[in-house]
């Protein structure tokens, strides 16, 4: 008997949390809860190649939704939308917008309206991922005003990104970055750029072969995570390092002993300027010897 009722309790709390809310953010995948036992799918539009000239502006504006923005190896604009929602939801996932992908004069704009989180009820299993592909021309204009996250590789103009929840990755890109997210880390792998901007509101920012070139304005700054920036050797910056609540190390030479830190660092012949600054976490250097 005892037993039994320990059965039904575990039962009840199980249904109780089937019958939870939950939210369908812009995760790239990921599993959630699902609703009434009959599913539903969402089919995703499809596009055809856009020719837009070799170095076109590309405009994104999807809140919900992570991207992925590579290069094409013939000048057109591809867009793939691999956004799918499978099992069962109270609201069927055909109600989901579409992505809608447009030309005119000023350039390509590809947009999905914002959708509130809770978007769905859900109880038991089902899959849902929200991100699209974006290959633009190599010397593309890349502006995304809102995404959830963000991949971005081998661009050769600079892009600006900004994601409301999640993470921005920059994998050898040149030319002026501007990346900001609100609750999420940054990485930057292979950056050569005379102009980069970038900053998270809560998480870590992370730097591996950084070319810093003589003239350019930089500024890394987080309010709650670590930073770490490595410059590759022929980087040629003065860096001023801040943290209020952490350390910052120069190969691995610890600066100072307290936790309120100020630091000037200068590699190479110091001809270009870089802020660094975290709220709250420490910062490491690396020169690889180009000092």
């Amino acid at each position: 008997m005892k037993w039994r009722t320990i059965a039904i309790l575990v039962a009840a709390e199980v249904a109780i949390l089937g019958l939870a809310v939950f939210s369908v953010r812009g995760a790239p995948s990921g599993e959630v809860f699902a609703a009434d036992g009959t599913g539903t799918n969402f089919a995703a539009k499809t596009f055809a190649p856009i020719a837009a000239g070799n170095a076109p502006r590309v405009t994104i504006d999807d809140p919900n939704s992570g991207v992925t923005i590579g290069v094409s190896d013939d000048s057109l604009v591809y867009v793939k939308d691999d956004t799918s929602f499978s099992g069962a939801t109270l609201r069927s996932p055909h109600d989901y917008p579409q992505l809608a992908v447009t030309r005119d004069l000023n350039g390509v704009h590809i947009s999905r309206p914002a959708y509130h989180e809770g978007w769905a009820m859900f109880i038991g299993f089902s899959n849902s991922r929200q991100h699209f592909e974006v290959l633009v021309p190599a010397a593309a204009t890349v502006v995304v005003d809102e995404c959830d996250n963000a991949e971005v590789s081998d661009l050769k103009n600079g892009a600006t990104i900004k994601a409301l929840d999640g993470r921005i990755e920059l994998t050898h890109v040149e030319g002026a970055i501007v990346a900001h997210t609100d609750d999420g880390h940054i990485t930057a792998d292979g950056v050569t750029s005379p102009s980069l901007d970038l900053s998270s509101n809560d998480g870590r920012i992370e730097i591996q072969n950084f070319t810093a070139v003589a003239g350019g304005k930089y500024n890394v700054a987080t309010r709650d995570g670590r930073i770490d920036v490595g410059f590759t050797r022929g980087s040629d910056v003065t860096v001023d390092a801040s943290t209020n609540d952490g350390t910052v190390r120069v190969d691995g030479v610890r600066q100072h002993s307290d936790d309120n830190v100020q630091q000037s660092i200068r590699i190479g012949s110091g001809g270009s300027a870089m802020r660094i600054h975290s709220d709250d976490g420490s910062i490491t250097i690396t020169t690889n010897g180009a000092s």
